[in-house]
């Protein structure tokens, strides 16, 4: 059986999800200034996202947050940019 995913336009949700380890699928670009983030739809996955949009506190080292939105969005524009969600946990 497969995983079922979790998959959003915002930007910033994709951001914050892969930093905090989030199971990143991949991405796919619908339009000129649309990206769809997939994620793998598991127990951590809904969590973090209940998080955000409550607007919890949460610890996060501001750096590696923008760092995560930049490489999503070079991966997004086929910058060829190397990207890791390992390495942004």
């Amino acid at each position: 059986m497969d995983d079922a995913l979790h998959t959003t336009i915002d930007p910033h949700l994709a951001a914050f999800l892969v930093n905090e380890g989030a199971r990143f699928v991949g991405l796919e670009r619908s339009g000129p200034k649309r990206v769809h983030y997939s994620f793998i739809a598991d127990l951590q996955l809904h969590t973090l996202i209940r998080v955000y949009r409550a607007s919890l506190p949460v610890l996060i080292v501001p750096s590696q947050l923008f760092e995560t939105l930049h490489d999503l969005r070079c991966l997004s524009i086929d910058r060829g940019r190397p990207f890791s969600p390992s390495t942004h946990v």
